[in-house]
């Protein structure tokens, strides 16, 4: 293998801790003996027209809806720290479908966007304006003059790149001094919920952040949080940044590696085990279906494991929907994936849900839309 160094510390020393479920690409899974950050090897690079795969295991991704889900909450907080009325440049830097951008078109009209994205696929989905300059390209390749942007956002995009800190550099010097800067990645600790049936370590992500692994990325390449800057959740670190002088920091813990390759080893037990009950799960909504009729809710990688890992039979179901999958998957196992007011339309007894972050603005939908059906989160089959 080809001698890898942390993109954190530099050091070379990165052991093996962890081998991904169902990976199509061969990566596993290390960490940093020096400062503990976590990250998959060999680093792959982007594989272009990589097909979609809606799957619960590492070869999950392509699907590119994701960011599409944060546009709302992503928007919130800017708010509290930027006057987007007052500023001139803004750069989205991963654009994806452009669900950011447009929306900061249809609210702030006048605001120039550049927007950073290497998948032409998507062009479709951007609402055109003379404001709008569209790159297409990986942000790795692009080269923008200094201290061009008052604002830079950059959300689930650094933990795919080959060295997340270069491209902090490169974005630490398109940064006004004055500007700020929106910087969202998965969160690794993540891995310590209880109800986990679907690979965390997917093949696309490079790099797996935890708070401390994070920050030390930040604040190595020239940045630094702003007073009330942290939102972190189960699932996502989020912080608001502004420039600041490089700084050399002492980047070794052990302790912190300790901890982390603790927590890798617990995953990997909890994992398999609730992979196993899965399938008295499956077994479980089949007599569901049998006396009922059961629509899922939330047809992605959750209802992708109830198949895969638990032998669940689609055909058991009334409905199978999603809020967003059927702009892009027409089908999930040869079940046709409905929307989700498509349910109005069928007697339904049961609804379950397959979603965590989700599940209170499911239930809010399913009462919106005056449904009586009994709703019951999926968690509750498998007993987690």
């Amino acid at each position: 293998m080809k001698n890898f160094k942390c993109d954190n510390c530099t050091s070379a020393d990165l052991p093996f801790v962890y081998n991904p479920y169902q990976s199509t690409r061969g990566v596993k899974v290390h960490i940093c003996s020096g400062c503990g950050l976590v990250q998959s090897l060999p680093r792959i690079a982007h594989v272009k027209d990589r097909p979609r795969k809606v799957t619960s295991g590492a070869a999950w991704g392509n699907v590119r809806y994701g960011k599409g889900f944060i546009t709302h909450k992503s928007i919130n907080i800017i708010s509290k720290f930027c006057n987007l009325n007052t500023i001139e440049n803004l750069c989205d830097v991963g654009a994806n479908r452009g669900s950011f951008i447009n929306k900061i078109h249809e609210e702030f009209p006048s605001l120039k966007v550049t927007a950073i994205e290497p998948d032409v696929r998507v062009i479709d989905d951007y609402f055109k304006h003379d404001k709008l300059e569209l790159i297409f390209d990986r942000v790795e390749n692009v080269e923008i003059n200094p201290k061009t942007f008052d604002f830079i956002y950059s959300a689930h995009t650094l933990e795919h790149l080959e060295s997340p800190f270069t491209t902090l550099q490169k974005l630490r010097k398109w940064i006004k001094d004055d500007g700020l800067c929106y910087f969202e990645v998965p969160n690794l600790d993540f891995i310590n919920s209880t109800d986990i049936i679907e690979e965390f370590f997917i093949d696309k992500h490079t790099y797996h952040y935890s708070k401390k692994s994070f920050y030390d990325l930040i604040v190595s390449a020239g940045f630094e949080v702003v007073k009330d800057g942290e939102f972190i959740d189960n699932e996502n670190i989020t912080l608001i940044c502004k420039p600041s002088v490089n700084k050399s920091i002492n980047l070794k813990d052990s302790d912190f590696v300790k901890y982390t390759t603790n927590q890798l080893q617990k995953y990997d037990e909890s994992f398999k085990k609730n992979l196993t009950a899965l399938k008295s799960a499956s077994e479980k909504l089949k007599l569901l279906c049998a006396d009922n009729n059961v629509a899922f809710w939330g047809a992605g990688r959750i209802f992708d494991s109830f198949v895969v890992n638990g032998g669940f039979e689609v055909k058991s179901l009334k409905a199978l929907v999603d809020k967003e999958l059927p702009k892009y998957v027409k089908d999930m196992h040869g079940k046709k994936v409905l929307y989700p007011s498509e349910l109005q339309n069928i007697e339904i007894d049961i609804i379950v849900i397959a979603s965590r972050a989700y599940e209170d603005e499911i239930i809010s939908e399913i009462n919106s839309m005056n449904l009586t059906s009994k709703v019951i989160p999926y968690q509750d089959l498998v007993k987690i």
